[in-house]
């Protein structure tokens, strides 16, 4: 039993790849490489564009309404990353997901801990999985940082 578990973590780990996200120009539209795979992923900053599975995904805006780590809220928050995706045809697609508490329609989909959307441009179909928006909210910072959003492309 206990080497079948090993074997199947072992399976599941190669079936994985996690793209490389170098740090490049700070331009709009630089693409940052990402190596092969059905199933890919980078971190992304606002309007950073990676090439993941034959497609270009650009982060569009971040919106962090999270209730900071030291603080106590009554609510959790949310928080909502707009991706735009396009294909080498320029079919193109802009997407939200969010982790946390449920957006108003027509983009709820309960509340989240990680968020999917299908998507298809032209023929083919792809899903879109929202892992994280780093750093997470924090009142002891003096000025919020960045966000870096971690999003996975697989093919279908």
């Amino acid at each position: 039993m206990r080497k079948s578990l090993w074997l199947f973590a072992g399976m599941l780990a190669m079936g994985c790849t996690r793209a490389d996200v170098s740090p490049g120009p700070e331009k709009e539209g630089a693409a940052p490489k990402v190596s092969s795979g059905s199933s890919q992923t980078a971190e992304l900053k606002v309007k950073q564009v990676a090439q993941l599975n034959q497609l270009s995904v650009q982060l569009q805006k971040v919106e962090d309404s999270r209730c900071p780590m030291n603080a106590m809220c009554i609510r959790q928050g949310s928080a909502i990353a707009t991706l735009e995706v396009k294909d080498a045809a320029g079919n193109s697609q802009s997407q939200v997901l969010y982790l946390g508490e449920k957006l108003p329609a027509p983009n709820n989909r309960g509340d989240r801990s990680a968020d999917s959307v299908e998507v298809q441009l032209g023929q083919k179909n792809y899903r879109l999985i929202l892992h994280s928006v780093l750093p997470y909210p924090n009142t002891s910072a003096p000025t919020p940082e960045e966000k870096i959003v971690s999003v996975t492309v697989r093919s279908l």
